[in-house]
């Protein structure tokens, strides 16, 4: 007999072939095969094959595989039972035997993410008679996607590092890493501001209301689904409301003359004013860029006036000055006239103040006269005044006007008696 290289044989029925040269592959020489007893079949062919052959860490994923067993006649073989197992993923039996087409499929799934090692083997092993002599069949799905063995590590910075209130602040979590490098946009991101908001992103920007500390958590995860946090404390700066007040020039004002209104305040340092509100608490309002506004009121009274100054953060700082309103800016102007011109001694003449004038909305309420002669008089609101003079000569008339406002004026006459 010539020599015969051993396969890797499955060992069916009861023969008496060494079992330990069957297992070790080894040859046999010429008149050294030993007798069998009963029916044999040496081979039984097991092959395998996976479609897909490669599956991403999923967990959901499937690739079905296909045993095929034949004999060593190259028949297919049916009813043979086979144990099913894998070193990573699932399979959808433990178990499976062959049809009439000596084959037998399963399903096997993916790992989940994160799952260390790049494939997974799948083995299947013959039962039955003599089934311990029997050697396991493998074959190898690989898997795609990231095989993490390490959870990210957060990291961030705020810019600026202590956002003031109301200032737009930008949280940058780009320094974070996974498996050793940087994660960037295969990792998300969850930020929690520690004031009842939060954002998804590796770059946010956030604007807190208030000044004071607050915890801010970032939590990143990874491809693989790991997931890691960190928490800082970041301080938020109370900046200072606009404040200041607000002047009128002229003060008092007038009414139908124009008054102008500045307001002196200031913003916190490194802000500005962007606009100012007014209100002339006569119905009107208005709204400034820049600190001055004129306003001409139409009546009398007393007025309110409100100016709302408003910073770049949005915040407002409000200045009140109450204003009266008056009539005008003109001092009364006393003007005196006689009349005859030339008046005779014991004969009665009229001194005329009927030209004075008076400043926009206000009158004359009282003329008081002094004839220049020793005599006094005061009409009132009367512009005129009866005046008889007992001797010739020249004397110097005089009137005071006093206005609605209580401003006085003073004119002068010459009056030549005969």
């Amino acid at each position: 007999m010539k020599k015969m290289l051993c396969g890797v044989w499955v060992r069916k029925a009861a023969v008496v072939l060494a079992a330990g040269l069957l297992a070790a592959g080894c040859t046999l020489q010429d008149g050294a095969a030993p007798l069998v007893t009963g029916p044999s079949e040496f081979g039984l062919s097991v092959t395998m094959t996976a479609s897909p052959d490669q599956l991403p860490r999923d967990g959901a994923s499937q690739s079905t595989v296909t045993v095929m067993v034949r004999d060593d006649a190259s028949r297919p073989v049916g009813g043979r039972r086979l144990i099913a197992s894998t070193s990573a993923g699932t399979l959808s039996v433990a178990e499976v035997t062959t049809s009439s087409d000596g084959r037998a499929t399963f399903a096997f799934t993916a790992p989940a993410p994160g799952t260390v090692g790049d494939a997974a083997l799948v083995s299947v092993i013959p039962v039955g008679d003599n089934g311990g002599n029997s050697m396991p069949r493998t074959l190898t799905i690989n898997f795609t996607g990231p095989s993490n063995r390490e959870a990210p590590v957060p990291n961030f910075e705020v810019i600026p590092t202590n956002p003031e209130r109301g200032q737009p602040a930008r949280f940058d979590a780009s320094k974070t890493t996974d498996e050793g490098v940087a994660c960037l946009d295969k990792c998300s991101y969850l930020w929690e501001f520690g004031d009842g908001n939060s954002a998804t992103g590796r770059i946010v920007s956030h604007t807190y209301s208030s000044g004071r500390a607050f915890t801010v958590t970032l939590t990143v995860t990874d491809a693989a689904g790991s997931t890691a946090s960190i928490v800082r404390v970041i301080s938020v700066s109370a900046v200072a409301a606009p404040s200041g007040s607000v002047d009128a020039s002229p003060d008092p004002p007038f009414v139908d003359k124009q008054v102008v209104f500045t307001s002196t305040q200031k913003a916190a340092t490194g802000h500005s004013i962007e606009r100012y509100d007014w209100d002339f608490g006569d119905g009107n309002t208005a709204t400034t860029t820049t600190p001055s506004v004129t306003k001409t009121y139409s009546t009398t009274g007393i007025f309110v006036v409100t100016v709302t100054a408003v910073d770049d953060l949005g915040q407002t700082g409000i200045a009140v000055k109450t204003v009266t309103v008056g009539f005008g800016v003109t001092a009364p102007v006393a003007n005196l006239s006689i009349a005859p011109t030339s008046p005779t001694a014991g004969v009665a003449a009229t001194l005329v103040g009927s030209t004075s004038t008076v400043g926009v909305g206000a009158t004359i309420v009282n003329y008081t006269w002094t004839s220049g002669d020793g005599q006094t008089f005061d009409s009132g609101a009367t512009s005129t005044q009866s005046v008889t003079y007992a001797a010739a000569g020249t004397y110097v008339a005089t009137l005071t006007v006093t206005d609605s406002l209580g401003r006085q004026a003073v004119g002068t006459l010459t009056v030549t008696v005969q």
